[in-house]
């Protein structure tokens, strides 16, 4: 436990504006350049509060790590409804969870976004990183191929096989939104930045659509 008795029995507002000054100097600044002296000011606390709450920098960054991963889980993953079992479906829907929430947890996906396209940087601060990255992929994949309907594809193809395939360009979708965000200030991303990437997301999940799907199961549009 990173945080001390005291920083929870703080009320709900102050202990929420704590963490927003703390998401939003680490995921901005990094661990090395973020300053604590910023985090209290931006909360309106004294400094000398904030080590009561937590013993030192990195036992807040370590708090929000832990909390981020709590978050991530309970407003993401346990919302995936498995009654869909069109794999196109489920992948929109997964991805509408998180534009849903994005608005109200813009601090947790920006610190978190920015730990994890930084990760190498941070294993030393946190050891458990590379295991709880994996641990979400594995949750991810139980979204992708938890019940999913198979008799939606064409018969001519193996559909075991498209499956892998549609999980292929996602994932080189994702690689390349990695790669085009490295650098990127996450702080200053919003909601409307995001929509045109959703879009397209969109646009090509539709396309996989037509390529895997019998013509009786493919509708227009972009969903």
């Amino acid at each position: 436990m990173f945080e001390s008795q005291q920083f929870n029995r703080i009320d709900d507002a102050k202990k929420e504006r704590i963490l927003s000054a703390a998401f939003k100097e680490f995921a901005e600044k990094g661990f090395d350049d973020a300053s604590t002296n910023r985090i209290a000011k931006e909360a309106n606390i004294s400094k000398g509060s904030l080590f009561n709450y937590f013993n030192n920098k990195e036992g807040l960054f370590k708090y929000l790590i832990e909390l981020s991963l709590e978050r991530i889980d309970t407003m993401y993953f346990q919302k995936v409804n498995y009654d869909i079992t069109d794999i196109f479906e489920r992948i929109i829907h997964f991805s509408e969870i998180k534009n849903q929430e994005y608005p109200r947890f813009k601090d947790t996906f920006d610190f978190l976004g920015h730990i994890f396209v930084n990760i190498s940087r941070y294993t030393t601060i946190c050891e458990g990183l590379p295991q709880a990255k994996l641990a979400i992929e594995k949750q991810v994949d139980k979204v992708l191929n938890k019940d999913i309907d198979l008799t939606k594809f064409r018969e001519d193809i193996d559909a075991e096989k498209a499956l892998n395939l549609i999980y292929w360009s996602i994932e080189g979708y994702r690689n390349k939104l990695v790669t085009q965000f490295s650098d990127t200030d996450f702080t200053e991303i919003n909601s409307a930045d995001l929509t045109p990437h959703y879009d397209e997301f969109f646009a090509y999940i539709h396309l996989l659509k037509t390529v895997y799907y019998k013509p009786a199961y493919v509708t227009d549009g972009s969903k």
